[in-house]
């Protein structure tokens, strides 16, 4: 039988395990971390993806071109949203017009 040891989890269980119940436990508590920083950074790139809509509606409204700044902010944002990588850039000036 495998020496086990006793861990504290969150909200103070103590319970015992081996060094790789450890292990596998601490992997798995990085990894639902890790999904959740994810979730959440993909969340608010899709929020401001959702809010920047009006201004390319503002946009179209008034015949006024979408600068290029604004392209560049929303394919990065559709990035974000797909991937969960990056981070979310200012967002740019309004354009003229709208």
């Amino acid at each position: 039988m495998a020496n086990k040891t006793v861990a504290d989890l969150n909200g103070g269980t103590q319970v015992e395990m081996t060094s790789d119940e450890l292990a596998q436990f601490s992997n798995d508590q990085n990894a639902a971390t890790i999904m959740a920083a994810t979730q959440w950074l993909k969340a608010q790139a899709q929020s401001a993806l959702d809010k920047s809509d009006v201004t390319i509606l503002r946009c179209a409204e008034n015949s006024v071109a979408v600068p290029a700044a604004w392209a560049t902010y929303r394919a990065t944002l559709r990035s974000i949203v797909s991937s969960g990588i990056g981070t979310i850039p200012p967002q740019p000036t309004y354009p003229t017009g709208t």
